[in-house]
């Protein structure tokens, strides 16, 4: 078995599709200093010039992530340029300095293209290996399937993981590069260092939950079309529909208990109520061993030729 896993993990690694994901998270890590740099002063530009003009039009004010309320204009002043010049004096530019705290933001974004990343990665490797022919010859020198369909998975889930974390480590440490560089790393402490490993774990952990599914839907497919077709469709067409227009559903549906697992709260236009990220991520195990004995067992009956 850990032979058979080692070959597997061999196989994955020299596949042109893991090699393009992996440049492509390279190139993430790599541009990520200068491009957040150029994208935060942007937005704070976007920010503050939104402020004035609801200053000018004297429309309620919002609050800034540091707590300052941009001040209001008499409507008594009726010419627009005094009202726009009186609010460009009474509002500073917005801060455009990358924060410890932004990493969280940031990491928690990418997370969707990650764990789609890790669902791709999963079906293309099974998918291939159908349309390639590889199967039955596996199995012509190795007859337990059960044997065959784990070491598949264990090589695709453990490297999906490994992966994932290790992006994540490069990543995360290049945003702390840009708030060092913007001398602000000082606002770190202990609990912020706790909160960004712990996120980096469950979105890797859901990105390897992710391949997983990818996998038992390739082997139910028997390629990696029908995988992604199958996947895909299913998450975006069925769960993200229902869930958005039957919210009792959603602590029973993957999509949303992925969302409350990896935010540790549910932060795209509603709640999923009582449910924590634990219990979220024991609804994810659940249904990931319930896919995976499905696939297992429609690999066990179905012929492989």
């Amino acid at each position: 078995m850990t032979r058979l896993v080692r070959v597997e993990l061999r196989r994955l690694g020299s596949r042109r599709m893991v090699k393009i994901v992996v440049g492509v998270l390279a190139l993430a890590v790599v541009t990520a200093i200068p491009l957040l740099d150029w994208a935060i002063a942007q937005q704070a530009r976007i920010d503050h010039d939104a402020e004035i003009e609801r200053c000018v039009a004297a429309e309620e004010p919002e609050a800034r992530d540091d707590g300052f309320v941009p001040p209001t204009i008499a409507e008594t002043i009726a010419s627009p340029s005094q009202r726009e010049r009186r609010c460009q004096q009474a509002i500073p530019p917005v801060d455009p300095d990358f924060r410890p705290s932004d990493v969280e933001d940031v990491t928690t974004n990418t997370s969707a293209l990650l764990i789609l990343l890790g669902f791709i990665v999963g079906a293309s490797f099974i998918g291939a290996d159908w349309q390639a022919g590889v199967i039955p010859t596996t199995l012509s020198w190795e007859s337990r399937r059960t044997h065959v369909f784990l070491a598949k998975l264990a090589a695709v889930v453990v490297s999906v993981f490994a992966v994932a974390l290790l992006w994540h480590t490069l990543f995360d440490g290049a945003l702390t590069g840009l708030s060092a560089l913007e001398g602000t790393l000082g606002q770190a402490d202990g609990q912020w260092l706790r909160t960004v490993t712990g996120l980096a774990v469950r979105v890797s952990a859901v990105a390897a939950g992710a391949a997983l599914f990818g996998y038992a839907a390739g082997h139910i497919g028997r390629s990696t079309a029908a995988a992604l077709g199958l996947g895909l469709g299913y998450v975006f067409a069925v769960e993200n529909v229902a869930g958005s227009n039957f919210k009792p559903l959603r602590p029973w549906m993957m999509y949303w208990d992925a969302t409350v697992f990896v935010k540790g709260q549910f932060e795209a236009g509603g709640d999923v109520p009582g449910r924590s990220t634990l219990e979220a991520g024991g609804v994810l195990l659940v249904y990931a061993l319930g896919v995976m004995v499905v696939a297992l067992w429609a690999f066990r009956i179905r012929d492989a030729a």
